[in-house]
């Protein structure tokens, strides 16, 4: 196996545009049944007003928690779950919507990036929003509705694909190096994950 430096870790996966956050605590919600979205940031027909906009099941919302617990353990950010109703809301907020109707038709979700350098922050910055087709998934960690919450978290903190604009070196532009991959590594295909006693184990199979 080769070697990855800092720098090579930091041009493959940090935002082109250099977006961050820049507070020490970023918050989180879930919206409900009872939350509003910025007229401003999102006029009538955007992804709040899509006909196939709905908020997340009581499981989905818990995954989604467990999603953000798992990247706070790993960054030096501190996440703060608030509520999520007519008066206020979390800096990182997710719902369905039909995403088809705002990007390609081979998205399944999309997240808006911190502000970038310059430019202060809006509404829909850290917006995570999931494909309708993904309101029945099962939430399960391990499981692919799971990842896709850790890899537009990732994107909603200020990461980018590892294989747009500055690349990652490509032996380590998979999945079992970073969620932030669309490529599976070679033996993916022989492991999966479970659950146990509230921790995440993974299992491999033996040939």
């Amino acid at each position: 196996m080769g070697v990855v430096t800092f720098d090579e870790i930091y041009a493959g996966l940090h935002d082109t545009e250099h977006a961050r956050w820049n507070q020490a605590i970023l918050t989180y919600s879930v919206p409900g049944l009872s939350s509003t979205w910025s007229v401003f940031d999102y006029p009538q027909g955007d992804e709040s007003s899509n006909a196939d906009y709905s908020v997340l099941n009581a499981a989905q919302s818990f995954a989604f928690v467990q999603a953000m617990t798992a990247w706070g353990r790993l960054i030096n950010l501190t996440f703060l779950q608030v509520a999520d109703n007519a008066s206020g809301s979390g800096d990182i907020r997710i719902a369905f919507t039909d995403v088809n109707d705002y990007s390609d038709a081979e998205t399944i979700a999309y997240a808006y990036a911190p502000p970038p350098p310059g430019f202060s922050n809006r509404a829909f910055r850290g917006d995570i929003w999931l494909d309708e087709e993904l309101k029945t998934a099962d939430p399960s960690i391990g499981g692919y509705f799971y990842e896709t919450l850790l890899h537009e978290i990732g994107h909603a903190l200020g990461l980018k694909h590892p294989f747009e604009d500055a690349l990652l070196p490509a032996e380590f532009n998979n999945t079992r190096y970073t969620v932030m991959a669309y490529d599976d590594f070679a033996d993916s295909a022989y492991r999966f994950f479970y659950r146990e006693n509230g921790h995440v184990l993974a299992a491999t199979f033996f040939v």
